[in-house]
């Protein structure tokens, strides 16, 4: 006769999770309906981020420029380039936002992102999407990319 044995809860220790994350900001950094950037090396990104013949050289020590848009407490993370043209979005250092503060705007061309999703709601690439990057808010208020 087999026994069931009681279910295990795991716990996982923040200490542990932060070691195996690269820190990027602070939640308090960015303020509420803004954006900003961040550079990190591109071999922390997986390389199906990066399209064509960047993709095998993603690994090479070469930096990335990583969008945080935070909504409230939330922060989403963006490859800083449009799906367009493939050139940096912001206007200038750290203004991505629309003049309405409602969505990414790319500066070459005006197309606008939607904050959640990334996809482009306006413009000559409308339908496509940014590069999602994964990142995640700790307790602490760390803003953090899972290594």
């Amino acid at each position: 006769m087999l026994r069931r044995l009681p279910a295990m809860r795991l716990r996982v220790d923040s200490k542990l999770i932060r070691r195996m994350s690269t820190h990027l900001k602070y939640l308090h950094e960015i303020p509420d309906g803004e954006a900003c950037s961040v550079e990190v090396e591109s071999k922390l990104l997986p390389p199906s981020i990066f399209a064509g013949k960047r993709r095998k050289k993603a690994n090479e020590g070469v930096s990335a420029s990583i969008i945080l848009a935070r909504k409230a407490d939330n922060v989403y993370g963006y490859l800083n380039r449009c799906p367009h043209m493939r050139l940096p979005l912001e206007w200038f250092p750290d203004k991505f936002m629309s003049v309405d503060g409602l969505n990414l705007q790319c500066a070459t061309h005006g197309a606008l992102f939607d904050v959640e999703t990334g996809v482009c709601i306006h413009g000559p690439c409308i339908g496509k999407a940014l590069s999602p990057v994964e990142v995640s808010v700790g307790e602490n208020g760390e803003v953090l990319l899972p290594n």
